[in-house]
């Protein structure tokens, strides 16, 4: 697994959307980038060509994931430092998910834990859902991370994703039974 998880994550800065038409549930996170002084220490996108081949390799072996997989059209991952020196972290995450929210997207979950917090965002289209937006700031790590995923997704299969994947950010992401 961590070996294809290396070569997704190498081969994916080569992937490409089929078309420039907007993807459903897919979030430009140029605006996030913009909130932070320095670029992501971690940025995963996995999407088009890619994405199918990641489904198509897993069918046999792992077809929960591949099923999951196959409804997608994008997987983007974003990690970023806060320095130890930032008075107002919840500020850069206040304007993030004002961003989200002026994009039609609608608050989920936010759990606050400590000084941490964990946001889940959707966003639909007709009667499903077409993205799943996750915010998940530790200011005690000092980092925060973005994961969005374009296409029909259930939240429940957020840790199933992650646990394929190694995020561990959706690993440990809250399901509907947890609710």
């Amino acid at each position: 697994l961590t070996g294809m998880f290396l070569f997704v994550g190498a081969a994916s800065a080569f992937a490409q959307t089929d078309n420039d038409e907007p993807i459903a549930g897919y979030v430009d996170l140029s605006e996030v980038e913009a909130q932070f002084d320095e670029p992501a220490h971690l940025e995963i996108t996995i999407e088009g060509a890619l994405l199918e081949m990641l489904a198509r390799l897993s069918q046999d072996s792992r077809p929960q994931f591949a099923e999951i997989v196959d409804n997608l059209s994008s997987i983007q991952v974003r990690g970023f430092s806060i320095p130890a020196t930032d008075d107002d972290p919840t500020g850069r995450l206040q304007s993030i998910t004002d961003y989200l929210e002026a994009q039609n997207w609608r608050q989920m979950i936010h759990f606050r834990e400590d000084d941490g917090q964990f946001r889940l965002y959707r966003q639909d289209e007709d009667d499903s859902i077409s993205g799943l937006t996750l915010v998940t700031a530790n200011p005690g790590d000092e980092e925060v991370f973005f994961v969005n995923i374009a296409g029909s997704i259930h939240p429940d299969d957020l840790s199933t994703l992650g646990r394929e994947l190694d995020i561990e950010e959706l690993e440990h992401a809250p399901t509907d039974s947890d609710m």
